[in-house]
């Protein structure tokens, strides 16, 4: 074998000696613990509800029977407190605390808030307690072609409102 070829593999494992070598070299390390503190999480609560009795959304007259077409209401009063911070919430009625029946499955609630000032708002956006007035608006759309909904009852004594969080 020649005196280069020899010098080269005698290079090349001396490389990989010095390589290999460099990753077992040792460090000294420390650990300390951080005192992280507690967190607490909020909270959201809607207080009980008192409303007023359907009425007529075009004259405000009470609400006897509904004919497809008419819209009624009620004002319902309530609170929110919110708990936490960038802490917010937005209002709705569940659309499944709406009894099915003939007349009950043409029945549409939505709702609407007022502050206790009587200003419209579309959500609560700051923690504290909130004096609200709730309106909750059911539209009678119609029979689908039938007359299955005529001579019917809804009975509307259990709608759920609900107080979903959002992020502020």
């Amino acid at each position: 074998m020649k005196k280069s070829t020899k010098g080269s593999i005698a290079a090349a494992a001396a490389a990989v000696l010095l390589l290999g070598g460099a990753s077992t070299l040792a460090y000294w390390n420390d650990t300390a613990t951080v005192n992280g503190g507690t967190l607490e999480s909020g909270s959201i609560e809607l207080g009980a509800v008192t409303c007023g009795g359907w009425k007529h959304t075009e004259d405000d007259s009470a609400v006897t029977k509904i004919v497809p077409g008419d819209n009624v209401y009620q004002e319902c009063d309530t609170s929110l407190t919110l708990v936490g911070e960038h802490i917010g919430a937005t209002l709705t009625i569940d659309p499944a605390s709406i009894p099915a029946g003939a007349l009950a499955d043409e029945l549409d609630a939505t709702v609407a808030l007022e502050d206790s000032t009587g200003t419209a708002i579309s959500s609560v956006t700051a923690p504290g307690t909130t004096a609200l007035t709730a309106k909750i608006t059911v539209d009678f759309d119609g029979p689908d072609g039938t007359n299955a909904s005529q001579n019917g009852t809804a009975v509307l004594d259990a709608l759920t409102l609900t107080a979903t969080q959002t992020h502020n």
